[in-house]
């Protein structure tokens, strides 16, 4: 008899938990509230979330406390739709909508989805991913939305508005304390510093041991120790103009996760025999003590030191000219970054440090000028201007480092490929003599390499589009936008090496000399200064008919295409200058959405159909030494989604949120090969009609939240439950990396009043273990020696408490 998986029994557990609410919901009819008014600004107007031609996914602050969210990965499990994959960092994170995005270690590499932070672009996801507080609403707009918005949105966008200064004083501290000695405080202060001017201060601290182990003599991994800042000014010195001046700041300082790693039996052999060769000296001699990529335990060397600096500055200004609003968003962003891998092999050898810098400068302006709304034609135009100017390594410091280990190591890869009896030979020499007697293909201790990039973008857009209400029923809209986007790009790097580079550790007849390269350090960094630049212009456009067949139901029927700029490979490894440039991406799509209200306003369901097609996709993967993005000759993915808000009773309400997409390449000619895969003649392997990386085909979520009267206050429970289904969490699409269908589940009890909130919380309460990436190992799998490999696993069970006082 087949017996359901934990994860299946859990998902049954929930739906049928649902089902039952709901029917005892609907049995107290008369005790049921209508779902209040969500107002959401996802087509550049306040307008409500059921009047918006658009699949949105919108949550405000009280269902953000509610649901124990603090940062991105949180919003993604009530936002099936949305994805965010994190592996050794915030600044690696990624956000992938309805399966569609790339991995977020590429610095110069844009994402799909794009960020935009109190209406102003952002570049890189991270600097959204965490210290979410005195947010007023989070918005998750599905599918591609370049008309209106233009950069980097071929995807969706997710739109974060933090709450806006106001006369009114109000002040909030919180404090959370949980497992592994978290710590978090949070609290801002608002109110009137004259009749025509408010202010608002909100800090946060975020403090958390590590979660990962360390059995070797490297420390632990995986902790978190940040600042956030925030202030904000509200002038309005008349009825027709308000301005918001807004400056934030986020510090970071902490141990980064490390890929949790499994050596293959080659690399376990090469690591015994370099033992065996050179024992005395390695500098390290104790047998690998952990060997599991899935267990939280490492034996490293060494750890990876995180540290951001990051700064924000943003302008708005609208001004009421008669029934016409112009709106200016003006914004600057700089960042640095800094991540110091110690231990860039991943093992309990000393082979190689990677230290990187990152910083970017940010400039963006847009100008809108909106029609009043409400109008037969409702109108909108705007432009849009944005400036950016990136830097990776400073040009002077040492990025890649070969540590004592390097060249013993080479040796062994050496005597691994020679007949046995001149290894036998060889093992009766005393061991300077076998020194001397093999080549040290990796290179020598001492060796480096360094990279410098830099990439300047420049974006103009300008767009206009319309509404015309041709009945109280029935309107169609329209947008169209010019979208103009130039990058140059710079690439310098260079090495020392002396060492002669192994290309394919597992062929046995492998020449040691390769004359093109010198050794690790060259592969990594060869002697190259590549400059590019290029220009890509394009016109995107939309189309939408929505139709009221009542007042409670809504559909909507929407075409349009988009456009994402081409880009170059810039970072490290010895990849053709010739294969660096990728080409631009462009997308169509058709949806067929609708917005309703039942049973008196008590349930809201939205929902939609999807089909969409992706030409010369740009997708990105780890490939050997190296992080490279190509173009995907085409791409479908094509679905359904569907969410809904159900009033079950004076106390009891129930969210239901499922998104089921299919996303395969339709043709892709130069994907990344898996282990064990022979590449084509090309050099790539063909994926054409796989499925995509990072792509379950269903991603569900249901919450259920209960309140009752108690002690003056109200006493709260909320439950929340997320499914995953089954999908490969690797670019290679390497089988052997099959993630099952898991499900998370958090949970909430609390008391409150209109001062104090106290509650306990607990999240993935059954401590599911399931892997958000598996990736090759940095050195040996990256070489070719062994199927070895690293995951980067997601949260493991936290339970804890918060405490939040209202002034």
């Amino acid at each position: 008899m087949h017996t359901p998986n934990r994860s299946t029994l859990w998902t049954r557990s929930a739906l049928s938990l649902a089902v039952t609410a709901a029917a005892l919901g609907f049995s107290q009819g008369s005790l049921a509230q209508q779902i209040e008014e969500i107002m959401v600004t996802a087509q550049k107007r306040a307008e409500s979330l059921q009047d918006v031609s658009a699949s949105v996914s919108a949550m405000d602050t009280g269902l953000m406390q509610d649901a124990g969210i603090n940062d991105m990965s949180d919003v993604s499990y009530l936002a099936p739709a949305l994805t965010v994959t994190t592996n050794n960092g915030p600044w690696a994170s990624s956000f992938r909508m309805r399966r569609i995005g790339n991995e977020g270690n590429i610095p110069t590499f844009e994402p799909d989805t794009g960020l935009f932070i109190d209406g102003a672009f952002r570049s890189r996801s991270g600097t959204g991913l965490s210290d979410l507080v005195d947010i007023e609403r989070i918005e998750v707009v599905k599918g591609p939305q370049s008309t209106l918005y233009g950069k980097n949105v071929t995807a969706g966008l997710v739109s974060i508005s933090t709450l806006a200064p106001s006369q009114e004083f109000d002040a909030m501290g919180e404090l959370s304390a949980g497992s592994f000695g978290e710590m978090i405080g949070r609290g801002y202060i608002n109110g009137g510093l004259s009749d025509t001017v408010s202010g608002r201060l909100s800090i946060s601290s975020t403090q958390r041991d590590h979660w990962v182990e360390n059995l070797g003599t490297g420390g632990d991994a995986d902790n978190q120790q940040s600042y956030a800042l925030r202030g904000q000014l509200l002038i309005e010195p008349t009825d027709d103009l308000s301005v918001r001046l807004i400056a934030g700041a986020v510090n970071r300082d902490f141990d980064s996760a490390l890929g949790d790693v499994t050596f293959g039996n080659r690399v376990q052999s090469l690591l015994g025999t370099s033992q065996l060769l050179f024992g005395s000296s390695v500098s390290n001699t104790t047998a690998l003590q952990d060997n599991v990529a899935t267990n939280r335990l490492v034996d490293r060397n060494g750890n990876t030191q995180f540290t951001q600096d990051s700064k924000e500055f943003t302008a708005i200004a609208d001004y009421a000219m008669g029934d016409l609003t112009l709106t200016s968003i003006s914004s600057y962003d700089d960042y640095d970054v800094a991540t110091n891998q110690h231990d860039a092999d991943q093992s309990q050898l000393r082979l190689a440090s990677f230290n990187e810098t990152t910083s970017g400068r940010s400039f963006s302006q847009e100008l809108r000028l909106a029609s009043a709304g409400g109008e037969t034609v409702d109108w909108m135009t705007g432009l849009f201007y944005y400036d950016n100017n990136f830097t990776r390594g400073d040009g002077s410091d040492t990025d890649f480092l070969m540590l004592e280990d390097i060249d013993e190591l080479g040796k062994t890869i050496a005597f691994a490929q020679l007949d046995p009896a001149t290894q036998g030979m060889l093992l009766g020499l005393p061991e300077g003599a076998r020194y001397g007697a093999l080549p040290a293909l990796l290179g020598q201790p001492g060796e480096y390499a360094d990279f410098y990039n830099e990439q300047d973008t420049n974006t103009f857009g300008a767009f206009a589009s319309a509404t015309w209400n041709i009945s109280d029923d029935f309107s169609l809209s329209g947008g169209l936008r010019y979208n103009r986007e130039k990058k140059s790009a710079l690439l310098e790097s260079s090495n020392n090496g002396t060492g002669i580079s192994v290309i394919g550790l597992g062929n046995p007849n492998n020449p040691f000399a390769t004359p093109d390269n010198l050794g690790l350090v060259g592969k990594l960094a060869p002697n190259n200064h590549w400059e590019a630049e290029d220009t890509w212009s394009h016109v995107t456009y939309n189309l939408t008919a929505e139709y009221h067949w009542t007042d409670d139901f809504m559909t909507y029927l929407t075409g349009a295409h988009g456009f994402k700029a081409g880009g170059f490979n810039l970072g490290f490894g010895d990849a053709p200058n010739d294969e660096r440039p990728f080409g631009e991406e462009t997308v169509d799509t058709v949806e067929l959405g609708w917005k309703s209200h039942l049973f008196d306003s008590r349930v809201q369901l939205n929902g939609a159909l999807f089909h969409t097609v992706y030409n010369d996709f740009q997708s990105a993967a780890f490939q050997g030494l190296q992080f490279n993005v190509d173009n995907a000759e085409k791409v479908t993915n094509q679905g359904l989604e569907f969410d809904a808000l159900i009033m079950l009773g004076e106390r009891l309400s129930m969210n239901l949120a499922a998104s089921y997409v299919d996303a395969r390449y339709d043709e892709y000619t130069r994907g990344t090969c898996a282990f064990g895969v022979a590449a084509g003649a090309n050099g790539f392997c063909d994926l054409s009609g796989e499925t995509l990386p990072f792509a379950p085909k269903w991603k569900n979520s249901a919450g259920l939240q209960y309140e009752y009267p108690l002690a003056g206050g109200d006493l709260y429970t909320r439950l929340d439950v997320s499914y995953v289904g089954e999908h490969i969490p690797a670019s290679s699409l390497d089988k052997r990396f099959t993630q099952e269908a898991y499900t998370l589940t958090n949970a909430r009890l609390g008391w409150r009043n209109e001062n104090w909130d106290i509650s306990a919380w607990g999240k993935n309460l059954t401590d599911e273990t399931y892997v958000g990436q598996y990736a090759p190992d940095n050195v040996m799998g990256a070489l070719g020696a062994d199927n070895s490999y690293q995951a980067f696993l997601g949260a493991p069970r936290t339970v804890g408490a918060t405490l939040r006082y209202h002034f």
